[in-house]
């Protein structure tokens, strides 16, 4: 064989170095989740600001209307401590990127929970709890 391939070939694993598992997260993982949790708080906002003011076209909080601004408040608020802990590097970031992402599923799901297309594909129509067998004030049941 040539020099050249000789090169080219994988090292024998029984002379390759052996690294442990890794201990330490760099700075750019680091770094990496802060922008990440910044974005959180950007999104947060931007709610916020779609809510407030672009609601025709958005429509948040058609169903529930009293449950938008407190997820709002409690997603930037989670995403603030987010930041916070990933600007101190403490606790490890395998906990901060599940923290993350469990903060993220709720607030997706209770916002979606109000959106006008999710409640009509759950409960139905407007109208329709009678003939699906809810108990409502306005049939005479209770």
């Amino acid at each position: 064989m040539s020099s050249a391939a000789e090169k080219m070939l994988m090292p024998d694993p029984a002379r390759a170095p052996r690294s442990g598992p890794l201990t330490e997260t760099d700075a750019t993982a680091w770094r990496t989740l802060a922008v990440l949790c910044i974005y959180r708080v950007v999104l947060a906002a931007f709610i916020g600001v779609a809510f407030a003011f672009l609601n025709r076209i958005f429509n948040f909080g058609v169903v529930s209307p009293n449950a938008v601004m407190p997820t709002i408040v409690g997603y930037a608020v989670a995403s603030l401590v987010l930041v916070g802990t990933a600007r101190l590097r403490e606790p490890g970031i395998a906990l901060q990127v599940t923290a993350g992402v469990g903060v993220d599923v709720i607030a997706i799901v209770v916002m979606l929970a109000g959106l006008p297309w999710v409640a009509r594909r759950v409960f139905g129509p407007p109208g329709d709890a009678g003939r699906r067998g809810y108990r409502t004030a306005a049939s005479g049941e209770s």
